[in-house]
């Protein structure tokens, strides 16, 4: 799926052309909705338009030049191209060195490599809240073992894609396991309101163009958790999270390259959750403005994997000496997810479906590649959940998920395993 700068220039002609009939319709259609939570009034610049004179036809009072005054903002990634074609992925690997070479570099055998245990994260917005509380879960376990240590020190390597990137991040920065959990629970809300959202949907002309969210939120809660002058290379361990730029190049932060080891970590975690439709891309740098990384990693676990052999074993790949843990966000499944007729305004939907999809292919090659080696955590949930769900029932039926004794045994057999290796390093 790739955004076309041709689309976005074709709304700009549409909104140009007819916003003085498709403002009076927005308005319209959010009246019952929105203005019933903001004490049935909109605000303009100069003018107020209660819901009674909407309904009385006096519509034509808003002025339209309040509108068209912020049309170029919201179209102002023409050229964006959100997800990266195949052979733009193909070289990624390439350029990265991250190609395993079965005729030079893997081996099936043990090769007396250190033992070494490796996190990846995926995305999904606020479904990453089961992550969190399967963090809580293996730092209990370990800790029951006689290993009270930051769960840096456990993990060789983190990575994540979107809130998994965050989640890595915050166990890179030495986060607890319930701060971790509070970033849902306490913050949920603060990331996506759903409350004084009519503005924002005015703006956006009800979903067509823009995004619903406004970032502000999210980067001051960044700020505050992970620092404000903290760098990739401040972290306690190996850290890699996925982005993607608006040009379609896929980008790995990473903790051991010079490239990336200075940028500061909230700013990352804004790159890698910047998820079309919800958030606006990033801008790193002048040259460089970042997606989320989901558009073509939405389970890391594989790029996880690859570096730990690269950075950590020299290039050798033994899967023997490999242990990944994976944290999923939940599986639903595409019929879930999508109706039988899939329009601009499922936009949101199609993104969801997409970073599924990828996870599920993924999860697929590590299993073959690691084989028990490798552990997968991710429930399948019986409905769809939007990533930007924060009502109290979604985070309840969240943790009934990640509560389920299917998914902790199996972060109890990865523990287990840390602990027997240790004690006989020991």
């Amino acid at each position: 799926m790739v955004f076309h700068h041709q689309t976005a220039n074709l709304l700009k002609k549409i909104v140009n052309s007819c916003r003085t009939l498709i403002i009076p319709m927005i308005l319209f259609s959010l009246s019952a909705g929105a203005m019933e939570k903001d004490e049935n009034i909109l605000h303009t610049a100069d003018l107020r338009v209660t819901q009674e004179q909407l309904l009385e036809g006096q519509i034509s009072r808003i002025e339209v030049p309040y509108i068209n005054s912020h049309v170029s903002d919201i179209l102002e990634e023409d050229d964006a191209q959100f997800v990266p074609p195949e052979e733009q992925r193909d070289q990624f690997l390439r350029d990265e060195n991250l190609v395993l070479d079965h005729t030079t570099k893997q081996s099936f055998t043990d090769t007396g490599l250190d033992e070494v245990f490796g996190l990846a994260m995926d995305g999904g917005g606020m479904r990453g809240y089961m992550a969190a509380r399967y963090l809580v879960f293996l730092r209990d376990l370990l800790e029951e073992s006689g290993y009270n240590i930051p769960l840096s020190k456990v993990f060789d390597c983190v990575g994540g894609t979107s809130i998994g990137g965050i989640l890595s991040l915050g166990v890179g920065a030495d986060l607890a396991p319930d701060k971790l959990v509070e970033i849902f629970l306490e913050h949920g809300e603060r990331i996506f309101p759903t409350k004084g959202q009519w503005k924002a949907r005015l703006m956006n002309l009800g979903g067509l163009i823009g995004c619903r969210f406004s970032p502000e939120p999210l980067k001051g809660l960044l700020q505050e958790q992970l620092g404000l002058e903290t760098t990739l290379g401040d972290t306690s361990t190996n850290v890699v999270v996925t982005a993607c730029t608006t040009k379609g190049q896929p980008k790995l932060f990473k903790s051991f390259s010079k490239e990336d080891k200075d940028h500061e970590l909230w700013k990352i975690g804004l790159c890698t959750s910047a998820a079309p439709t919800y958030f606006p891309t990033y801008k790193l740098t002048e040259q460089d403005a970042y997606v989320d990384g989901g558009m073509w990693c939405n389970n890391p676990a594989l790029h996880v994997m690859i570096n730990m052999a690269k950075e950590l074993h020299g290039g050798t790949f033994s899967p023997s000496n490999l242990h990944i843990l994976s944290l999923g966000t939940g599986d639903t499944s595409l019929q879930t997810l999508l109706g039988n007729n899939v329009g601009i305004t499922s936009a949101g939907t199609l993104i969801d479906v997409l970073m599924t999809s990828n996870s599920q292919g993924t999860h697929e090659m590590m299993d073959s590649l690691l084989g028990r080696t490798y552990y997968r955590v991710n429930p399948l949930l019986g409905r769809a959940i939007n990533l930007a769900d924060v009502s109290r029932d979604t985070i309840d039926v969240l943790g009934r998920f990640a509560d389920h004794h299917s998914q902790k045994d199996i972060i109890r057999a990865f523990a287990e395993e840390y602990v027997r290796i240790n004690r006989t390093r020991m």
